[in-house]
């Protein structure tokens, strides 16, 4: 029993063994360039121009069926970094680059990409990272994908 209710075994692995990529994935973050630690992870980091394709889930589009074990691991990222310490004092407060970084991870066969972006929140930029999977947005509501710009040919 954890937290007053049921802790099945398969949960409980799950929960292990995303709190170790959870470590790596955080020495990844501190250690390596943004797109070096995403794919180390699986996930390339996507700041193409092209964002058309991208549609934001929740708004009509329905999500990618997920199997069991993938619901299974999406729980155990939510409850590792709901858990997770933060640069700003707060538990489970600014996550959202790590929380990317093991969705990812788990979906790899899916072919995810990894999109970070900006938005304005209160009046303050802030900048987010989500996944997306089959064109699908999980999670950027409000925050214009960041991009590379072509590089102009001076001559």
């Amino acid at each position: 029993m954890v937290g007053g209710g049921r802790f099945e075994l398969g949960e409980m692995w799950t929960t292990l063994a995303t709190t170790v990529l959870a470590l790596r994935m955080e020495f990844l973050i501190r250690r390596r360039s943004l797109s070096a630690a995403a794919a180390a992870c699986g996930v390339p980091l996507d700041t193409s121009p092209d964002v058309s394709r991208t549609e934001l889930l929740g708004h009509g589009v329905p999500a990618p069926p997920f199997s069991t074990a993938e619901v299974r691991q999406l729980r155990a990222i939510h409850r590792v970094l709901s858990r997770w310490p933060s640069t700003s004092g707060e538990w489970g407060r600014g996550t959202c680059l790590r929380e990317s970084l093991l969705t990812g991870y788990y979906l790899r066969r899916r072919q995810p990409m990894l999109r970070v972006g900006a938005g304005l929140v209160d009046g303050v930029t802030v900048f987010h990272a989500w996944i997306e999977v089959s064109g699908v947005n999980t999670g950027a509501d409000g925050f214009v994908p960041l991009v590379r710009m072509p590089q102009r040919v001076h001559g």
